[in-house]
């Protein structure tokens, strides 16, 4: 939370723009909600014609015509929201680039001295991109996805009770797993971040002075250097993906679970008639 929080405050000038596009996405989050009403008026008509012949044919017609006009503007919504979070992925580039440019000009000599430049280099590059993939995946993904279970734990709230709750109470289930998992990925990813920065900022240090290193016939040495942090590196991620994948594996089956009790609650009262 302590880095959402900061990379939303990174992004303060960018809050405009950042709540047109929620305001995008919370209305496309409302016409995918809408969109199973039209599927379901049209199999009532269509239950009724087959059961009593008191089906109404003009009905389903302009069901259909409404289902397409929805899909169509959810469909625009959505290329539009994809484009928009694209301009702003952009321009927030630009502005932590230019943030981090004039900071590097308030620095002392000293620190540039005692920091390798390939090093510097690599933390602006990953820093900026990881901001953007925060940012792309949250507007694209993790915005709807939230717009998306308010609305649908509300339906199932207001059909059955028992059933809204089991599905309310998988959020925060989810998300303490999730947060339990980014927290034991993190702390190794200080780590491999670290191991990498000097990597890349000896390669890049090795590149500039190419001349120097072979002048002293150092390239064996540096090379050695660099694959023994290389696969420092890869222990770290091995340490990474085999936690990440354990948590995963229960966090998915718990949810699958929690379906499965929905779906067999569901088929109970649909059988007993207390659902339709």
């Amino acid at each position: 939370m302590k880095n959402i929080r900061k990379i939303i405050s990174l992004s303060k000038p960018l809050y405009r723009l950042t709540l047109l596009l929620s305001l995008l996405v919370l209305v496309m989050s409302v016409l995918q909600q809408v969109q199973p009403f039209f599927v379901k008026f049209i199999v009532d008509n269509i239950q009724l014609q087959i059961t009593n012949h008191q089906g109404n044919f003009r009905a389903v017609g302009l069901l259909m015509l409404g289902w397409l006009v929805i899909n169509l503007l959810s469909s625009v919504l959505n290329s539009l929201s994809m484009r928009f979070g694209d301009y702003i992925n952009s321009r927030l580039r630009r502005y932590l680039t230019e943030k981090f440019y004039s900071h590097v000009f308030t620095l002392p000599q000293k620190y540039f001295d005692s920091e390798i430049s390939g090093k510097i280099l690599n933390q602006l590059v990953r820093g900026i991109q990881s901001i953007q993939d925060f940012m792309g995946m949250f507007t694209n993904f993790v915005l709807p996805a939230i717009f998306q279970s308010i609305f649908t734990v509300g339906i199932l709230f207001y059909y059955n009770f028992s059933i809204g709750l089991l599905a309310f109470l998988v959020f925060p289930a989810y998300i303490y797993m999730s947060h339990y998992s980014t927290k034991k990925w993190g702390r190794e990813e200080v780590k491999k971040n670290h191991l990498e920065d000097i990597t890349r900022g000896r390669i890049s240090e090795v590149i500039g002075n190419i001349r120097l290193v072979r002048g002293f016939m150092a390239q064996a040495a540096e090379w050695k250097l660099v694959s023994r942090t290389l696969a420092k590196v890869n222990e770290i991620y091995d340490r990474q993906s085999i936690t990440y994948h354990i948590i995963n594996f229960f966090r998915e089956f718990s949810l699958e679970l929690v379906l499965v009790i929905i779906s067999l609650i569901t088929f109970n009262q649909t059988f007993k008639g207390s659902l339709s």
